[in-house]
């Protein structure tokens, strides 16, 4: 997610920069997106007609405490 949190990307451009697997970047892109924590940002056209989702972090930053009995976290929504 720190990946996307001022620009958007697509999972290509991720993968590449993080230097993982591509089915990697698009499962964990899915699991983001559907805890809301990801959103796609727009449609990008390549110049073949194929259609690429850009992604963006939707959570800007995140403060977790763990205590013996008490655990919190406060996300911080990404509004730029």
């Amino acid at each position: 997610m720190f990946s996307i949190i001022n620009v958007e990307k697509d999972a290509v451009k991720i993968a590449n920069e993080l230097q993982i697997s591509l089915s990697a970047v698009y499962k964990t892109l899915s699991n983001l997106e559907k805890l809301s924590l990801v959103e796609i940002q727009r449609f990008k056209i390549t110049n073949e007609g194929k259609k690429i989702k850009m992604y963006r972090s939707r959570i800007k930053k995140a403060n977790i405490s763990i205590n013996e009995n008490n655990s919190q976290v406060i996300l911080y929504p990404n509004n730029d």
